[in-house]
């Protein structure tokens, strides 16, 4: 499933990589990445986003691949697991292209 996805920046500041394209944003900044051009995000600091995806069912990737807080005030103590990472993205059709580039 290529997706197209659109980011609005709440709060804080990420780097989104879309292609060749590298875009430092921060709280107020929109950005729209095409489907079928490899893109990603890595949060460069505590942010708030609202993301809409096109067509629907990524929705469902994130609910799967979510655990529920248990501290509202801190980011999670462990990196994602990689094997049930790679096991839903292969169930949704999403392609990991691996580590985001530096």
């Amino acid at each position: 499933m290529a997706a197209a996805e659109a980011f609005y920046l709440l709060g804080g500041e990420a780097t989104f990589i879309s292609g060749d394209r590298r875009i430092k944003a921060t709280g107020g900044s929109y950005l729209f990445l095409p489907r079928d051009i490899p893109h990603g995000f890595k949060v460069e600091a505590p942010t708030r986003l609202l993301i809409l995806t096109t067509p629907a069912g990524f929705e469902q990737f994130v609910i799967e691949m979510s655990e529920p807080a248990t501290d509202l005030t801190s980011s999670p103590a462990s990196p994602p697991d990689m094997e049930k990472l790679t096991r839903l993205a292969a169930k949704y059709q999403i392609e990991i292209l691996g580590p985001l580039p530096e």
